[in-house]
This record gives structure tokens, C-alpha cells and sequence, in this order.
């Protein structure tokens, strides 16, 4: 049964998966011709990329009036609201970083700065001190 939320159905997703029995009756994922991998077309996209999407993703519920709050979508998503407090953070960003972190990693201009090093930066509400701060840990990496 797909889940509703502010009235709209949610797709349902369904897909099969093989364990088979290991030591001790745990079970394990079973390898074969009947269980595929799943593809992810967003696998290679940089994780700092994805977490920034994400965030625009739950502000556009939001605003869309989708999820009540951020505290609906940290319950529907089982994760903390503090986690998802800090994906958030990333919005705060200066609007040049953004368009680095989601644009330029498109290109295959690889992005692979910490999360916690680009939290910081949103702790400034200067975009020029901020992107002045991307700027020396861009060059670092």
C-alpha cells in the first residue's frame, strides 16, 4: 500500500531480494543471476552533491506544503532532526558555492570536500567570507 502524505500518494516501490542462510541463521544477501544490483544513477555524484540536492529537495516540500516541518520529514525519513537540521544548513550557503557543489560536480569537476569542513562555513552570515573560505579549502584538497 503506497503512503500518503498531505494527500498525495507516494510511489511504491517493490523489488525482490535474495538472502541466503549463513552460519548460525543469519542471513545474507545472495549473489546471482536472480538478484541484480541496483542502479543508481546518482552514485558517482560527490556526497557533499547529493546532501545539498536533498536539502533544496525537502525545502521545496515544505514550501510546497508537502511535509509540515523538518521534524515530519526527519520522522519519515528515520533519521534525527538534528541530521537533518545540518543537511539543511548547506541552503545557508553563498549561492557561488552552491552552483560549485551542485553544477561544476555535474561536469565531473569533483567535488570531495569534507562535510563537516563545508558546515562550517555556513556558521557565516558573510557570503563573501564564506566563499573566501571555500575558496582556501578547495586549494587544499
Amino acid at each position: 500500500m503506497s503512503q500518503q502524505i498531505g494527500g498525495q500518494n507516494l510511489p511504491r516501490v517493490e523489488f525482490q531480494v535474495h538472502f541466503r542462510t549463513g552460519q548460525r541463521g543469519r542471513k545474507h544477501l545472495r549473489k546471482g543471476a536472480s538478484s541484480k544490483e541496483p542502479v543508481c544513477p546518482n552514485e558517482d555524484l560527490p556526497r557533499l552533491t547529493r546532501l545539498l540536492a536533498l536539502a533544496h529537495r525537502w525545502n521545496r516540500l515544505i514550501d510546497e506544503g508537502v511535509v509540515g516541518s523538518y521534524s515530519e520529514i526527519a520522522s519519515l525519513m528515520g533519521i534525527s532532526r538534528a541530521r537533518v537540521s545540518q543537511i539543511t544548513d548547506l541552503l545557508y550557503l553563498a549561492p557561488e558555492i552552491q552552483e560549485h557543489i551542485l553544477v561544476l560536480s555535474n561536469r565531473r569537476a569533483q567535488v570531495d570536500v569534507p562535510e563537516r569542513a563545508v558546515r562550517s562555513l555556513t556558521k557565516l552570515p558573510i557570503w563573501k567570507e564564506q566563499y573566501k573560505l571555500w575558496k582556501e579549502t578547495i586549494r587544499d584538497d
